[in-house]
Formats: C-alpha cells, structure tokens, sequence
C-alpha cells in the first residue's frame, strides 16, 4: 500500500554582515516542523487488516466436500415398484411384494448372501412365521450383496443365484416347488449393511432393487422389485 508524505518546510536563511547565523534560534528551537510525526506514521490504512483476511468465503467448506453422491444408491419413482411375472404354462400371476433379508457365510473368508422373497400376499406384510400365506411366492437366494450394477446368473448349481416358485394354491403348478434352470439377476440400485444384521442397526435407506429374468422348467420369471428388509429373511450363523 502507498503512504502519503508532506514535505518537510525549509529553514530560511539570514545574511548578516558575511557572518553565520542560525535560522530563527531560539525559535521552536530542536523541534523541526511536525518532527517525528510522520502523517499516519505507523498506522497505514487497515494496517494488518485485508479485507477478510483468513476467512475465504467457505473456506474448507465446498459443497459435499470429499462426498461424492453415489447414484446407483439413489431409486426413485418406478424403481421402487414391484412388478414380476411368473408364468407356468398358460397361466401367470403378478407379484408385487418383495423383502429380503442377509445370509451369513458359515466361514469368515466367505461372502454375504441375500435372501429375497417376491409374493402376492397382503401388501406391506413382512414375511414370518406369523404372516398370512400368499398365494404364490418366488424366492430368490444365493445372490451375492451387489455393490453395483453388475448382473449375476446361474442355473442349476448349488451356490450359484437360483429362483425357486411355492404356489399354495396350485393355480399354476401342482409340485412343491418348481426351480429355475437358468437366472439372471441385475441390480438396479441398493442401499444395504450386511454386518449390520449382527448389530441391528441399519442405514436409514435400505433397500435393493432389481430386474430378474428367469428360466423354469415349464415357464419363465421375468420383471423388477424393490426389496425392503424382512428380519426374519436373515439369517445368521450361530456363535
């Protein structure tokens, strides 16, 4: 920053017969016109005060900072819908609940499973030992906890994602149950804790949702679900 400084007046000079003399002695004498007074000496304007000096404005504080949104936990409108069709022959029936629940693997290095239940029953029914008995339910199992998009198939092998029908009411099969012999399922999005079924404690969101398209034996399953979570579709290994 600059400083304005006032010229300093001069002494006038005396001749007097050739001989020296000093200027007005006596008068303000030692004391030099506004001596050691320096116009604002020592204090230029906002002296060691920029304007908002440490404070940028949100300093530290960007939008989100170091928060990336993740999109494939985010579902909205038609993505958490149920709607999946099974068929058996010439007849089909729609289902439109779907719950899941966690499966423990029985050894540490293990990977955690979801257990899924789509149905017809009473809407908003969590399945239990005490629920009301749908008409027809699908269950989906062996389906790895998805952490994207990525589809899983399988066919008929144990461990591989499967599909499996129960109709109570045999409307479409006879048999007690009727499994896929291939499967695919995608994830569409999901908001899951599979640890946090030992603890309880689950994220506020928490979800998975899906498209499956099945193989059976005598038809096909095919459609989408919105899972949410169903304590007594866990379950845990004992310790």
């Amino acid at each position: 920053m600059f400083v304005s400084l006032v010229a300093v007046a001069a002494l006038s000079a005396c001749d007097s017969d050739d001989k020296p003399s000093t200027p007005e002695v006596g008068d303000d004498a030692g004391t030099p016109p506004d001596a050691g007074t320096v116009p604002d000496s020592g204090s230029e304007p906002d002296a060691g005060l920029e304007p908002d000096a440490g404070t940028e404005p949100d300093a530290g504080t960007e939008p989100d900072a170091g928060v990336t949104p993740d999109p494939f936990t985010t579902c909205e409108g038609a993505c958490r819908e149920t709607s999946a069709t099974i068929r058996m022959g010439d007849n089909s029936r729609v289902l439109t609940n779907a719950y899941f629940g966690y499966t423990e693997p029985e050894s540490p290095d293990g990977s955690w499973t979801l257990w899924i239940e789509l149905n017809n029953g009473t809407p908003g029914e969590c399945p239990s030992p005490d629920s009301s008995v749908p008409a027809q339910l699908v269950n989906v199992y062996d389906v790895k906890v998805p952490v994207d998009a990525t589809p899983q198939s399988g066919a008929t092998t144990e461990g591989e994602p499967r599909a499996t029908l129960v109709d109570f009411d045999g409307s479409l099969s006879l048999n007690w149950f009727d499994h896929s012999s291939s499967f695919t399922f995608t994830p569409v999005a999901a908001s899951l804790c599979a640890t946090c079924a030992k603890t309880g404690e689950f994220p506020a969101s928490h979800f998975v949702a899906f498209d499956v398209d099945a193989v059976m034996e005598d038809g096909a399953f095919t459609g989408h679900g919105y899972a949410t979570y169903c304590p007594a579709l866990t379950e845990l290994v004992e310790e």
